[in-house]
């Protein structure tokens, strides 16, 4: 006779990304625009990308963009609630700039270091060809386990060691700042354009008595 099985399954080391929709049409074409509009005007910064264009690191702060900057702001504080942390703690950002990449252009695979949270706003829609964003599974150790190599076929998410987005215009994904990731060659032949930005975590000031 069997007896029964008691068990309890828990999942301590989760990784969160969060993916907010915003079907704000008119918003999404003035950010394009205007981001455009600053390739056209400025030379491209080099970091993580391999061709393409990315702005200055401030470029989230332009008055053109102030719409798109405190919609982002507000998931981002969203984000930050949901995690119980205390009332007086703000998500503020600290920098953000638009990345443009056309035909082969990608990015590295890297991390956004001195920040707790980062993330990407989608100005057009991401498809098979133009370049995903993936993100890679951030414990190391994980790799040299013999194991690994008998996940196949459809292995449960937590067994994942990569994933990957094809984002619509108007998605925001939202994910800590030490989550490795980057883009995949554009090979569609058509633009993609987004915008990164990076926030940290601080105790509101206290209003003057």
């Amino acid at each position: 006779m069997s007896g029964q099985v008691q068990v309890t399954r828990h999942m301590f080391f989760p990784t969160q990304v969060w993916v907010f929709k915003n079907p704000d049409e008119a918003m999404n074409k003035a950010s394009l625009d205007a981001i455009l509009a600053l390739e056209a005007a400025e030379e491209s910064v080099v970091i993580s990308n391999r061709g393409g264009w990315q702005s200055r690191s401030d470029a989230i702060f332009d008055k053109d963009l102030t719409a798109l900057r405190e919609l982002i702001t507000s998931r981002v504080q969203m984000v930050i609630k949901n995690n119980q942390f205390p009332d007086d703690i703000s998500a503020n950002i600290v920098n953000g700039w638009a990345n443009v990449n056309r035909s082969e252009n990608y990015n590295l695979t890297h991390i956004h270091g001195r920040s707790d949270w980062s993330c990407a706003y989608y100005l057009t829609a991401v498809d098979d060809e133009s370049g995903a964003i993936y993100f890679n599974d951030p414990v190391t150790q994980r790799a040299v386990n013999g194991a690994v190599d008998a996940y196949v076929g459809n292995p449960a998410v937590e067994n994942w060691n990569s994933v990957e987005f094809k984002p619509e215009a108007g998605d925001l994904i939202v994910f800590p700042s030490w989550l490795p990731h980057g883009v995949h060659p554009n090979r569609s032949g058509q633009l993609r354009v987004s915008v990164s930005c990076n926030f940290v975590l601080e105790k509101k000031s206290l209003a003057p008595v």
